[in-house]
C-alpha cells in the first residue's frame, strides 16, 4: 500500500496534466457538473456521477477517482500475485514495473476520464475470480461497464468457474446495463463510437509499445502458472483492449485494460528467478527503470518512441529476460 501510494502521489503532483477543456477530459467534466455530453460519453456515467458527489471541482473530482482507483489497483494486484504464491519482493518490483509501463503512465497525464475507475473494476474482478468471490465479480463487472461499456467482455470469464447458472446471470447483467441506453439512443450511440479508427500500424504500435518486454515476461511467467482460470481472463481482457483500440486512435491507452495479468504474470516470472538468479532480477528490474524515464520523457518532451537509448535498453531488458528464464 505504501508503495502503491507513494508512486501514485509522485506522478500526480510532477507530471504535465492536458488542458481538461480539450477532448474526451472535457466530455465528463461537463457530465460531471451537471450538463450533457456527445455520445459515446454520455453513456458512461458512474465515474462523473462520483465526481459530482465531492465537495471540489469538477476536474479535480476526476482526478481523485482516477489517483485513488491507481492506488486501489495496484493493491489488489499485488494481493493477486500473492495468491498466486509470488514472493513479497517479486511482487513490489512487478508493481515497480508496470507502473512505470506506457499504459499506466497515460493515466497522469490525462486522469479525467473513467479508465481508471474502470481498471480498479477489472482489478477486482480478477481478484474474485481467483477467490471464487461471485458478488464481488458481479458487482465489480456491473460497475466496471457503467463507467467503460467494453469491461461487459470480461463478464463471461466466470464461466472458468464452472458455475454455469451465475456465469449466465452476470453475462446477462453486463450486457443488458451496457446495452439498453445504448440501444434506446442507438444512432446518437453509433455515431459516437465511428469517430475515428486506428490503422493496423497504429494498433500493433499501441499494443507493443504500451507494455513493452513485460508482455514477454508476463506471458512466461503465465505459462509456467498452473491456473487455468487467468488464461480465461487474459483472454476475456485482451478481447476488451482490442474492442476499445479498435475504437480508439490512441491505442496505446486502451491496452491498459490488460494489466492486471501483466502484473501477476510478471510477479510469476521474477519469482521463479528471485531465488536462482537474484543479480539477474536486479539486473532486468534497473533496465526497467532505466526504460521507464525514457518512456516519461516521450510523454513529458515528445522525443521518439524508437530513440535509440530507449531501443537499446529494451534490448538489454529483453535479453536479461530470457537468460533468466532459460
Amino acid at each position: 500500500l505504501g508503495l502503491a501510494i507513494t508512486l501514485t502521489a509522485i506522478s500526480a503532483v510532477f507530471f504535465t496534466k492536458i488542458a481538461p477543456t480539450k477532448g474526451d477530459a472535457a466530455n465528463y467534466i461537463a457530465m460531471a457538473e451537471g450538463h450533457d455530453a456527445a455520445s459515446p460519453f454520455r453513456f458512461r456515467v458512474l465515474v462523473p456521477w462520483l465526481g459530482s458527489l465531492l465537495p471540489v471541482s469538477a476536474p479535480t473530482a476526476l482526478e481523485m477517482i482516477t489517483y485513488l482507483s491507481i492506488v486501489g489497483t495496484l493493491v489488489v494486484g499485488y494481493v493477486c500475485c500473492r495468491r498466486v504464491c509470488a514472493g513479497h519482493i517479486p511482487s513490489l518490483l512487478a508493481m515497480f514495473m508496470v507502473f512505470g509501463a506506457s499504459a499506466t503512465i497515460v493515466n497522469f497525464e490525462n486522469p479525467y476520464l473513467t479508465d481508471g475507475f474502470a481498471l480498479l473494476a477489472i482489478s477486482l474482478m480478477t481478484l474474485a475470480l481467483m477467490e471464487g468471490w461471485f458478488l464481488l465479480f458481479a458487482v465489480a463487472g456491473v460497475l466496471g461497464v457503467l463507467a467503460r461499456e467494453p469491461l461487459v467482455l470480461v463478464a463471461p470469464a466466470w464461466f472458468a468457474t464452472r458455475r454455469f447458472a451465475q456465469a449466465v446471470s452476470v453475462t446477462v447483467a453486463a450486457i443488458a446495463v451496457a446495452a439498453i441506453p445504448r440501444l434506446l439512443a442507438f444512432h446518437d450511440y453509433r455515431a459516437g463510437i465511428l469517430r475515428g479508427h486506428p490503422t493496423l500500424k497504429q494498433l500493433l504500435s499501441g499494443a507493443v509499445t504500451s507494455w513493452g518486454v513485460l508482455w514477454v515476461a508476463a506471458a512466461l511467467g503465465l505459462l509456467v502458472l498452473a491456473y487455468r482460470d487467468i488464461q480465461w481472463l487474459a483472454a476475456s481482457f485482451l478481447a476488451t483492449a482490442i474492442v476499445s483500440s479498435a475504437l480508439a486512435t490512441d491505442t496505446q491507452r486502451m491496452f491498459l485494460f490488460m494489466m492486471p495479468v501483466i502484473f501477476v504474470g510478471t510477479a510469476v516470472m521474477l519469482d521463479r528467478c528471485w531465488q536462482r538468479q537474484r543479480l539477474l532480477v536486479v539486473a532486468f528490474t534497473i533496465a526497467c527503470a532505466m526504460n521507464s524515464l525514457f518512456v516519461i520523457g516521450n510523454h513529458l518532451t515528445g522525443p521518439k518512441e524508437s530513440s535509440l537509448p530507449g531501443m537499446g535498453l529494451r534490448v538489454v531488458a529483453a535479453t536479461l529476460l530470457i537468460v533468466m528464464f532459460v
